[in-house]
């Protein structure tokens, strides 16, 4: 049985697909050793596609639920609800990451103005 790697073109496909770099924000919470509350951020940057939601999409609850902008990512991307994106000096905060499947190359999330 011959066994194909698929990474490269895989990783071709997404670099025509996701043409513009975003930086995706992690933001951790926790304690120090006097217990006060504490925040770090680490960040990643990633290829990307930014648009902003269709007008059909606008309507009523979905762009509560989805955000009013998509924002693509290549399938392989760390990103969750807590996540926060930067994008052209703007940043986003994550409201829609549905969950993530194996197909395809990309995965979509929704975002609002942060």
């Amino acid at each position: 049985m011959i066994d194909f790697d698929f990474t490269e073109p895989r990783e071709d496909a997404a670099a025509y697909l996701l043409f513009d770099r975003c930086t995706i924000v992690t933001i951790t919470s926790g304690t120090d050793a006097g217990g006060a509350p504490t925040e770090s951020e680490t960040s990643v940057t990633s290829a990307c596609a930014f648009n902003q939601a269709s007008a059909r999409e606008l309507q009523g609850d979905v762009v509560k639920e989805r955000g009013s902008y998509r924002l693509k990512l290549p399938r392989v991307a760390a990103i969750s609800a807590t996540s926060q994106v930067i994008f052209h000096g703007r940043r986003y905060r994550v409201v829609w990451t549905p969950p993530l499947t194996n197909i395809g190359l990309t995965r979509l999330v929704g975002l609002e103005d942060a």
